[in-house]
């Protein structure tokens, strides 16, 4: 659908809207001020379905396989790959892998 077709608005098929992550973000930490913390598993499984900020998150996630000609999970992997490497250059000491792959340049 183009935005011409959706009234001027774009629409996410296979990315997040930065403002959507900004609101997952927000939601994401609740309690007091005094004592925020990160939405537990089950409060965020008790929202799923009837939270709005979610839904655009669960929409990227619902349907995602490796064997679909789409770039979800091309960019999902390439997030891993980075978070992991950046984990182990810059993690704690129980984050490194017992076994280093050699790298060959």
């Amino acid at each position: 659908m183009s935005a011409t077709e959706n009234g001027g608005r774009s629409t996410s098929t296979d990315h997040f809207f930065k403002d959507d992550l900004r609101r997952a973000y927000k939601y994401s930490w609740v309690g007091s001020k005094e004592d925020k913390h990160l939405i537990s598993l089950d409060e965020l499984r008790e929202q799923m379905g009837e939270a709005e900020w979610l839904n655009s998150t669960l929409d990227f996630f619902n349907d995602l396989h490796a064997d679909k000609h789409r770039y979800r999970w091309d960019r999902l992997v390439a997030l891993h790959v980075i978070l992991m490497a950046f984990i182990e250059d810059f993690g704690y000491e129980f984050h490194s892998p017992t076994d280093r792959i050699p790298v060959v340049c």
